[in-house]
């Protein structure tokens, strides 16, 4: 029988405590300390461990409670702590539970950034222990001068949420007045031109033996624009472009590129493959874009065969006999499945070396024959051991494959990239009604020496004013996000009466004079104040310190200052339709956007989770997202989704949604809903890693309809898989979902953290016992 339930008188679920329950003590000064640093003091008296670090590298302070962990258990510290002296705004406060035989950050059963606070402040860890437990104790440390207090130390058996068991019940029906909608539909325009003039490449001497075929079609791209040409096109050909010259689409009006099923193929060292700028309805189509990995390949497949902690690791290069590139650079390693044909592994890796060519000090490397590298960059301790599989790229975020600004009813259609240093696609400015048609980014079949596409995004939309959408494409094997779709804020203090300054000098382009920012508290809770740029000053170039003065006098700000919205960008209305999103680095689809719609897709083993939904801000590095709402994701499946086992609040999960406010990653959490009205139905998510959903500084989030199915063991077997976990959220729903009970997640339901958690709705559920 179908319940009715009206929207203002919707079932709301107690929430019952069952997961914290167990014994719990106190901390004891005399048996639970295992290791204590010089810099720290222990005062038994008051169970108090104090300290002060003075160096800005990381200071391991002390080990607690080895010893007192049983395998396949569930524990929480909670502790009082404060940090008495205003410490460097850098400083980090952690937590972890490590294994103290190997001290391995990436073996920690959890680690946490506490928020520094100069008032007693309480807090916990909680952690998941395996067969290893007896080697494991709970670590703290710092990092950058800082001075810290902890007292009042309990280790509990349990959780420290409370937890909602799922029930079978009759499904309810649901007001879908109340349900997101997602974004609209609209039409990217074919170009109109006047007349119908073609010119064709080859009259300007484009041929398959050139190597400068970019200057050369460049020089057939001016003259379409000179004389007012419709359409350029390219006689089908394997054309090299082994020069520091992008192809350049800029300023065209009524316009077609046709390549023909020609192939690009490059090698260079800084520019990017293809820029298309300030277009309005042109069409952009039939090429495929490639690297020479004939003489210069962009990843490798390599086995470890030797490491000597502190010294070095050898490399064997397996597919080769002869590496092809001698001056070959190690930019990051990612742990590899040969099976799936992905990186991503339970318990695996990810080394970075190299971010970006030029900005760090490469390893030191010696060839010891023609496949086999030493690399002299290995810690004292590190989770490399001999036999391990990794994709190691010798580029990641240089030169870029396509990219697009401001452009206007833009069209892509047909396009492959096989392979390209950087991200494939990139957009900024206020690029507005695009498409993707049939645009796919993954490396061509058969070509086992090929393990990676992109060495970064898919796709990246840094800003834009919004109106995508991708239809029937593949994007796969790159290392970074398949789509990250954003726009950028800017954190600030205020400097007087009427001025801000900025914490370094990124996203720059936001304040030139005349823009107008709205101001947010920096919990994004509204000022109500909007202003106009009036002038920009530079207090410190060498830090990116910059003075932005408004035209009218500034309130002053709460706490710690303001988040700065520039609306003339806004990533919105965008459409993902029939696409797969596929063994890739890092996540599927980074939703920070509003008025989004992904519906009949496929996702597979995105090495750090499907879909990541957040807005954040740091004080240094990026500050993506001016809150999202209205997102629908509906019709997908999603399968084998975060096998390397990202955690949030040491929780794996398929999907997140919530904020990272100062750092990325952030403990700290808004009740303000930046992120809200989100909708996932009829989805099936198969052999999640573990919860299907973190869901944090949320409101009205809705999963309804959707079937969850474990079928495959885990090496780590969590308690949690399958389960849902809320905090800071108001209005969540768990409705009519189909939950397949196995073996490996016998007991799936919702984890919340009761003191911040309102009107949550859990009801209409149906559980599918174990055949």
């Amino acid at each position: 029988m179908i319940r009715n339930i009206l929207a203002s008188l919707l079932l709301l679920i107690p929430l019952v405590s069952v997961s914290i329950a167990g014994q719990s003590r106190p901390f004891n000064p005399d048996s639970d300390v295992n290791y204590i640093s010089k810099h720290a003091t222990l005062d038994k008296s008051a169970a108090t461990i104090k300290f002060k670090s003075e160096r800005d590298g990381w200071n391991h302070m002390a080990y607690l409670f080895k010893g007192s962990f049983k395998p396949n258990s569930t524990y929480t510290v909670f502790f009082n702590y404060r940090n008495p002296d205003v410490p460097d705004q850098n400083a980090i406060l952690q937590f972890y539970a490590r294994n103290t035989a190997s001290e391995i950050p990436q073996a920690d059963y959890a680690s946490k950034d506490l928020p520094l606070r100069n008032n007693w402040t309480r807090g916990f860890i909680s952690f998941f222990t395996d067969a290893n437990a007896d080697k494991y104790a709970l670590g703290i440390s710092s990092k950058y001068p800082m001075s810290c207090e902890i007292k009042d130390i309990v280790l509990k058996n349990g959780s420290p949420e409370d937890f909602v068991p799922i029930k079978s019940e009759s499904p309810i029906e649901v007001d879908r007045n109340s349900l997101p909608t997602g974004a609209k539909e609209f039409e990217v325009e074919m170009p109109r031109p006047e007349k119908e003039l073609i010119v064709n490449a080859s009259e300007f001497g484009l041929d398959e033996s050139a190597e400068n075929c970019a200057t050369i079609i460049n020089a057939a791209l001016e003259h379409c624009k000179k004389i007012g040409a419709s359409k350029l096109v390219l006689p089908k050909g394997r054309y090299k472009i082994f020069e520091e010259t992008p192809i350049k689409i800029n300023g065209m009006k009524d316009f077609e590129f046709d390549g023909g099923g020609s192939t690009f193929v490059y090698r260079k060292r800084y520019s990017g493959n293809m820029a298309i700028s300030y277009c309005v309805r042109t069409r952009i189509r039939n090429f495929n874009m490639d690297w020479d990995w004939e003489t210069d390949p962009l990843a490798s497949l390599v086995r470890v065969v030797k490491v000597v902690p502190g010294e070095y690791v050898d490399f064997e290069f397996y597919q080769y006999k002869n590496f092809p590139n001698r001056n070959v650079r190690v930019s990051n390693i990612s742990s590899y499945d040969r099976k799936a044909k992905s990186v991503g592994i339970e318990n695996g890796a990810t080394i970075s070396y190299e971010m970006k060519r030029g900005l760090h000090t490469p390893p030191k490397t010696e060839w010891l024959n023609g496949n086999t590298l030493r690399v002299f960059s290995v810690p004292n301790k590190t989770p490399l051991e001999a036999g391990q599989y990794y994709r190691m790229q010798h580029n990641y975020y240089e030169m870029g494959g396509i990219a697009m600004n401001s452009n206007k009813h833009l069209r892509m259609e047909d396009i492959n990239i096989y392979s390209c240093c950087g991200q494939a696609t990139h957009v900024r400015g206020t690029q507005q009604y695009w498409l993707f048609k049939n645009v796919n980014i993954a490396p061509p079949k058969g070509k086992s020496r090929r393990p990676i596409s992109a060495t970064a995004d898919h796709c990246m939309i840094e800003t834009s004013a919004g109106y995508f959408k991708m239809i029937d494409c593949d994007m796969g094997f790159g290392a970074d996000d398949c789509i990250n779709m954003h726009d950028n804020s800017l954190f600030t203090t205020k400097a007087s009466a009427n001025s801000v300054r900025t914490k370094s000098a990124r996203n720059s382009y936001l304040y030139n004079k005349g823009e107008i920012f709205e101001f947010r508290e920096d919990d994004y809770s509204p000022t109500g104040f909007t202003a106009k740029v009036a002038d920009v000053k530079v207090v410190d170039k060498e830090n990116g310190v910059n003075e932005i003065f408004f035209d009218k006098e500034i309130p002053n700000p709460q706490n710690s200052g303001f988040i700065l919205f520039n609306w003339r960008y806004n990533t919105s209305n965008v459409i993902v339709r029939n696409c797969y999103f596929h063994q890739n680095r890092a996540r599927g689809i980074l939703i920070i956007a509003r008025d989004v719609t992904i519906e009949n897709c496929r996702f597979y083993r995105n090495e750090m989770g499907a879909i990541k939904i957040e807005t954040g801000y740091t004080f240094k590095s990026w500050s993506e997202g001016l809150g999202v709402n209205n997102v629908v994701v509906r019709n997908c499946s999603f399968d084998t989704c975060n096998p390397l086992g990202v955690r949030n609040e040491n929780f794996e999960r398929d999907i997140f949604m919530g904020v990272y406010m100062r750092t990325d990653p952030s403990p700290i959490r808004t009740n303000f809903p930046i992120i809200e009205n989100v909708l996932f139905e009829n989805n099936k998510f198969k052999d999640t890693f573990g919860l299907v959903a973190f869901i944090s500084s949320c409101h009205n989030v809705t999963f309804l309809n959707n079937t969850f199915e474990n079928t495959k063991e885990r090496k780590t077997p969590r308690p949690y898989r399958g389960s849902f976990y809320l905090s800071h959220t108001n209005n969540v729903k768990i409705i009519n979902n189909k939950f397949m009970l196995s073996d490996f997640a016998p007991n799936p339901g919702i984890f919340t953290d009761k003191d911040s958690v309102k009107n949550t709705v859990v009801a209409g559920n149906e559980i599918v016992e174990k055949k």
